[in-house]
């Protein structure tokens, strides 16, 4: 059975290794990978944390949305979705449309450990970033669970992480043969 989703989501919690895991995968595949985030800046022509300052979260998302939208029309890629992606149902459905959707999941502390240092989450740009951190988790997890098609520990090893979803891929018949 062939199937009509031309391309490879993957959502998750910022550091959960979306952006890591999405270029090995696109080089292993042989498509070409899209940080979503990375896509906006581009053509904003804007830091995301400045999109978030200039304009606030509910403009950042429109523009997140429009996004998925165009890229969604195109095939062979692995798309890194923004962490808050699935907030949005529009985006749920644009990305369960074009893709397989894996969702990477770790524990919320193992990401804090990630990213704590980082300067360029705006949602983590707060007072007590652990503790929004893993608001931010429980407020998402349910949109991240229930817009996957495959959930994906991802506290393993790239490696492990990329033959898990490529084995999952082959298994639905994804590649042409």
């Amino acid at each position: 059975m062939k199937t009509q989703k031309n391309n490879i989501s993957l959502t998750g919690m910022p550091g959960s290794g979306k952006s890591t895991i999405g270029f090995e995968l696109a080089s292993k595949i042989g498509f070409d990978f899209v940080d979503v985030d990375d896509f906006i800046e581009k053509e904003q022509n804007m830091k995301i944390v400045d999109i978030f300052a200039k304009f606030g979260e509910t403009s950042f998302r429109e523009i997140e949305t429009k996004a998925l939208l165009n890229l969604s029309k195109k095939s062979g890629l692995v798309i890194s979705t923004g962490g808050g992606a699935v907030l949005r149902n529009e985006n749920v459905q644009i990305l369960k449309n074009a893709s397989f959707v894996f969702y990477l999941d770790v524990n919320p502390e193992i990401i804090y450990e990630r990213i704590k240092n980082q300067t360029t989450r705006p949602l983590l740009l707060k007072e007590n970033p652990k503790a929004v951190l893993f608001e931010m988790y429980s407020i998402r997890k349910s949109g991240y669970e229930n817009s996957c098609d495959y959930k994906i520990n991802a506290k393993l090893g790239v490696v492990s992480i990329v033959a898990e979803i490529v084995s999952i891929l082959s298994e639905n018949n994804f590649f042409k043969v």
